[in-house]
């Protein structure tokens, strides 16, 4: 196998934005890609379009489909795409034209792989980057063209595999969403007349834990507590967690998650703060943080139902209305004002019949989340094999 620099074997331009202050550079029908869309992999539609004008008035430049991306800053640097249509790009974006000497899904498929080698190589200080020397210096093993078609082929489907996969994952978690609104109706205007209760008639207590600083240097404590990341995204994650001083013991087995609990963050964003889930399993020694509730639950009402409806638009809509602090980045919901959000209580046995159901996808979402590791692990392993 031989081993070229990229610009031996084809041409490499980097992109430009026409002036953002000439409203006639924009808004045109010509194609153009900002640095944020190489996060999608293979890039079909544009960020934006530019006019002709726009095009001949700044330095960026047409690439054809076919077209290798590579983002050259931020913190998609060394992030690598593909252009499956004709498109000119910014200045944060570099990209590698198709040539008879290299097939281009080959050279994407092994981009991708290096995008960690690529961040470690990126300098500058306020925000690393690269250029498009670099990327021209890149060296590429470049097997035979039908070699390089046959590698690509075969990660193509992978990662076809992989991705539906993937997507699959979230479609429990959508039917439960559409099931919740089919039994009891928008809680914004509660269309099945249910009757309003507020929070604090449905609560027996809330509880919290208690953040200390994490150690500067390793330690032997086998107690973990939990970031608030660990609740932020709707599906409790202890890995979320950070090491505790080697002299803490919990006060309490209540400062102990357990399985069961019913999880609150009252401190997040704006748009995250009460986000909340339940812990189906845990490892041992995970403690709970200030930032994070035991929300306990009387019998009016079951766990399964509280949690959906907690994260309907309206109610989050609400949690964050009521939510203090005068950051962006961190706001907080006190005990009083949860307590005091009204919401409608369907009756039990409805409330019942949901939890199963729910239970029932949450099985299927276990499966489903097997299949998509062993697509990942094939993936990854294919990837290692061509490349490594």
């Amino acid at each position: 196998m031989k081993y070229c620099k990229i610009s031996e074997f084809t041409t490499v331009v980097t992109g430009g934005t026409p002036s953002t202050a000439k409203t006639e550079f924009w808004d045109g029908d010509i194609p153009w890609v900002n640095s944020g869309a190489l996060n999608d992999g293979d890039i079909i539609k544009p960020s934006r379009y530019i006019t002709k004008l726009g095009l001949e008035s700044s330095s960026t430049k047409m690439m054809p489909s076919d077209t290798v991306l590579i983002a050259l800053t931020g913190t998609t640097t060394g992030q690598a795409a593909y252009l499956r249509i004709s498109a000119c790009a910014n200045q944060s974006v570099t990209g590698i034209l198709p040539s008879e000497k290299h097939f281009p899904r080959y050279l994407y498929h092994y981009l991708r792989t290096r995008k960690d080698k690529i961040q470690a190589d990126a300098f500058g200080g306020a925000q690393p980057h690269i250029n498009q020397q670099y990327v021209k210096d890149l060296i590429i093993p470049l097997p035979p063209l039908s070699e390089q078609k046959r590698i690509s082929e075969i990660l193509d489907k992978a990662d076809s595999i992989r991705k539906k996969r993937a997507e699959t994952l979230a479609l429990p978690d959508k039917l439960i969403r559409s099931t919740f609104i089919e039994m009891f109706g928008d809680p914004r205007t509660n269309p099945k007349k249910w009757k309003i209760k507020k929070i604090s008639d449905l609560i027996t207590r809330i509880e919290s834990g208690k953040s200390l600083a994490s150690p500067n240097e390793s330690t032997e404590n086998c107690f973990r507590v939990l970031k608030v990341s660990a609740v932020t995204w709707g599906k409790y994650d202890p890995s979320e967690s950070k090491p505790l001083p080697a002299n803490y013991n919990p006060p309490n087995e209540r400062h102990i998650v357990q399985v069961g609990d019913f999880l609150f963050t009252r401190a997040n964003t704006s748009e995250l703060v009460g986000a909340v889930t339940i812990v189906r399993e845990t490892p041992l020694k995970i403690l709970l943080p200030d930032k994070i509730w035991r929300i306990c639950w009387n019998e009016l009402v079951t766990p399964e139902f509280a949690c959906y409806l907690l994260r309907t638009p309206e109610v989050r809509r609400l949690m964050s209305d009521d939510a203090s602090g005068s950051s962006g980045s961190m706001k907080n919901i006190s005990q009083q004002k949860l307590l005091n959000i009204s919401v409608y209580l369907p009756d039990i046995e409805y409330q019942n019949e949901f939890s199963s159901f729910v239970l029932k996808c949450e099985s299927l979402q276990k499966e489903l989340e097997s299949s998509s590791l062993e697509a990942e692990i094939l993936f990854k392993s294919l990837q290692t094999q061509f490349f490594q």
